[in-house]
């Protein structure tokens, strides 16, 4: 069993982040402060170490570095955990060596996919913490049925990364007839992405047609007006999607309940498909049909990953049954929020309005997933 050391000078952190690890499957050691941690490091060097960063005395910045300078501690993985969410802390969390910057509050399953990750590396390659993720990838959210939570999902999980990796997230709203991203950030976009596809593609140009958001998530936003039929094209997606894939460490689409050509080319083009369906009769039916749509289609389906969205208070199918007639387990589970129409309605991402909801747990663990390339 692996023993991770918790370093937080705040006791009831303390406690809710050793019982999630426990819960996780851990030995847990506890540090009520920095001078303590290092003692105990040192005295009996564990696998993982949580570290908070505001403590009194030696903070977790100054741990981390006098960690890695002595030989028995340099090489174990240290998550530095803090409520500090700023890029400059980001990249402090580098230069001190730290293997992993999460924010907090943190969901357990988001914790415990990201201590799970870190152990299973092999020694001496730690890879170092940057206001960037390691690598660059495409998702997209998408679904053959509409009013799943297609567009909240693609939203929220933008801003989810976007906590973790600052401004390397953008959002493409690819619904050209009727996308509602920017409503559901409550941005008001001056370009959207229909004036792209329309024109020429090039770095510069995409980048300033980009919204921001408060969270960091850079937003290319659906038209007001849906654009003339041919304007946008197959080929205009792909290259759009090059560029962002070039510049954004996550960049997240918000796919059309569609096959067209410009979504297949989006679907093609994504590292990660999260296909969403919500526990009733008709979504599982039309999930079914679209998985064999996507395969007779070229698209791997092993990098598609079923996401269950509650989307009402009372599911109308188990989870067994949804499993059964899919043949496929449920890879996550969204649970029902009723905060969430609130949030839709204030243009306010529930994220950022009740990050500590279960749904937003929830949301962050899908984050944790895409992260770790699941």
């Amino acid at each position: 069993m692996a023993t991770v050391l918790i370093i937080d000078d705040d006791p009831n952190t303390l406690r809710l982040i050793g019982y999630m690890l426990e819960r996780g499957g851990f030995e847990v050691q506890l540090a009520g402060d920095g001078e303590d941690g290092l003692a105990k490091a040192f005295k009996q060097p564990p696998d993982l170490i949580v570290l908070d960063v505001m403590m009194p005395g030696v903070d977790g910045y100054q741990v981390c570095e006098q960690l890695r300078a002595n030989p028995r501690t340099a090489p174990i993985p240290v998550i530095i955990l803090t409520a500090r969410s700023q890029r400059i802390d980001q990249q402090t969390a580098l230069e001190v060596g730290a293997d992993l910057y999460l924010p907090k509050p943190v969901a357990p399953e988001e914790l415990i996919a990201s201590v799970n990750e870190l152990l299973s590396r092999p020694p001496g390659t730690r890879p170092s913490v940057t206001a960037e993720a390691p690598t660059r990838r495409l998702i997209s959210v998408f679904s053959l049925r509409g009013g799943v939570g297609v567009t909240s999902l693609a939203t929220n999980l933008a801003v989810a990364l976007a906590q973790q990796y600052g401004d390397t997230v953008s959002l493409v709203d690819l619904s050209l007839t009727a996308g509602h991203a920017a409503i559901m950030l409550n941005v008001r976009p001056r370009h959207t992405v229909a004036h792209l596809l329309a024109g020429e593609l090039d770095s510069q140009t995409v980048k300033e047609h980009l919204s921001p958001h408060t969270s960091g998530v850079r937003l290319l936003a659906a038209p007001h007006i849906p654009p003339l039929p041919g304007v946008a094209t197959a080929d205009a997606v792909e290259r759009l999607l090059g560029i962002l894939k070039s510049q954004y460490s996550y960049t997240v689409i918000d796919t059309p309940s569609s096959l067209d050509e410009l979504t297949l080319s989006a679907l093609r083009a994504s590292d990660q498909i999260l296909l969403v369906l919500s526990p009733e009769v008709l979504s599982v039916q039309t999930t079914l049909v679209t998985r064999q749509a996507l395969q007779s289609r070229s698209i791997a389906l092993d990098k598609v990953h079923l996401v269950l969205n509650q989307v009402k208070p009372k599911p109308a199918l188990p989870r067994k049954a949804i499993e059964q007639a899919l043949k496929q387990s449920i890879d996550l589970i969204l649970p029902y929020e009723e905060k969430q129409a609130l949030a839709i309605f204030k243009g306010e991402p529930l994220l950022i309005s009740e990050p500590t909801s279960p749904l937003a747990s929830a949301i962050k663990a899908v984050s944790a997933a895409v992260s770790a390339g699941r």
